[in-house]
């Protein structure tokens, strides 16, 4: 399934950073594909680091 992320490209705080990664790795884990608008900044990157790190682990 691709799954469509958006988010605020604003500097989060650090329960929303936690949030992020804990959604990204869910992601990659159960096997979906996420897809998104290609910012590099903010809660956006977050999820992306994270499903990306989930899938190289």
């Amino acid at each position: 399934m691709h799954i469509a992320v958006f988010c605020g490209s604003s500097m989060p705080r650090n329960k929303e950073i936690v949030e992020a990664a804990a959604l990204g790795r869910r992601i990659a884990q159960e096997g979906h594909t996420l897809v998104y608008g290609g910012s590099n900044l903010g809660l956006t990157s977050a999820v992306d680091f994270h499903s990306k790190s989930a899938l190289r682990s």
